[in-house]
């Protein structure tokens, strides 16, 4: 199940950015570290209700996803299919123990349903060039790749994706 994440999570959620984040250095990518993402990003997320959660059917947090509309600046380097508002997916995660069980999918799927359900027909979202994880994720949901842009503080471009949504 899906659903809208609580304050009470934040503990459960923080946990499962610590694993991730040796998870990545692991395979030597870097898109996240202590500066980014911070416990006051996910608190922020969950308090305007833009951050969404999968529950396990034994209980663990599968993984987490926020939807939002918050477009960064660095945005404006892609050249995106069309000028229109899109929703934007930000900080997609999955718990180490749900990895390879199609839960970064269930994720997407819900997020490209929410996005109907809001009216909105097109998606943006960005990965660190180095998370082949995500990038691969991204082209299986057919996501189509736009062009890179730069984050402040990191070595490597990140790659662009958007998707248009049959009629909302």
């Amino acid at each position: 199940m899906i659903r809208k994440a609580v304050m009470s999570d934040l503990d459960g959620i923080m946990n499962i950015i610590k694993q991730t984040i040796e998870d990545m250095k692991a395979v030597e990518n870097y898109q996240w570290n202590s500066d980014y993402p911070t416990r006051e990003i996910f608190a922020a997320d969950i308090a305007s209700g833009e951050l969404y959660l999968l529950d396990t059917n034994g209980g663990e947090i599968g993984g987490v996803i926020c939807i939002n509309f918050d477009e960064p600046e660095e945005y404006l380097g892609p050249k995106w299919t069309y000028e229109k508002q899109a929703v934007i997916l930000h900080r997609l995660v999955v718990n180490s123990v749900c990895k390879g069980q199609g839960t970064g999918t269930k994720l997407m799927e819900f997020a490209q349903e929410k996005a109907a359900e809001l009216g909105f027909d097109y998606i943006k979202s960005d990965t660190y060039s180095t998370n082949k994880v995500m990038n691969a994720l991204f082209r299986k949901m057919g996501y189509k790749y736009v062009g890179d842009t730069h984050f402040p503080g990191r070595e490597f471009v990140f790659y662009c994706y958007e998707k248009e949504l049959a009629s909302a």
